[in-house]
């Protein structure tokens, strides 16, 4: 199976179910709110798949309101899956599968989500996340140099003033 961007058109109605240790309760397909899209991972999985990220920008009223990812919410199935949840808590793993109209498949298997200890964010990540949500309450100047303090393992004491929110 390939990975590859997809054009969600191709996809049909009913979309192979994402697996899981998950409950397959697990928010809304409909979200109402930025709220409900966060705790949502049938929102969570199509704007992974439209926007091949799930970041803040991916959780906005625009986004939430997108035709693109409304349309694309209905094609989302969950379901258990006893073989990889069987070392859940210790590994929290998911396959998600996507099957085109012209019967390609895209399949991606993970066994510990990006961010978790035993899949750590690269330094390189760690500051483009960093900067996403620095960049709404700190000018470039600051978060650069809260970075630069931080990834020279400088005291966490001069940081303070560095990361108060943007000066007139």
């Amino acid at each position: 199976m390939a990975t590859a961007p997809v054009d969600t058109a191709d996809v049909p109605t009913a979309a192979e179910p994402v697996k899981g240790a998950v409950n397959t309760d697990t928010g809304s397909n409909e979200p109402k709110s930025i709220v409900e899209a966060q705790f949502s991972m049938p929102y969570g999985a199509a704007v992974a798949v439209i926007d091949r990220a799930a970041g803040l920008e991916q959780f906005s009223e625009a986004r939430l309101q997108s035709k693109e990812v409304r349309r694309f919410l209905g094609k989302v199935v969950l379901i258990g899956h006893i073989k990889i949840e069987k070392n859940f808590p210790e590994e929290w793993p998911a396959i998600a599968t996507i099957h085109l109209e012209d019967g390609r498949s895209f399949e991606k298997m993970i066994r510990h989500p990006k961010g978790d200890p035993k899949n750590p964010l690269t330094w390189p990540e760690l500051i483009a996340k960093f900067r996403g949500l620095a960049a709404e309450v700190l000018p470039p100047s600051r978060w650069e140099k809260v970075a630069f303090q931080v990834k020279a393992g400088d005291s966490l004491a001069g940081l303070t003033g560095l990361c108060t929110p943007h000066e007139n």
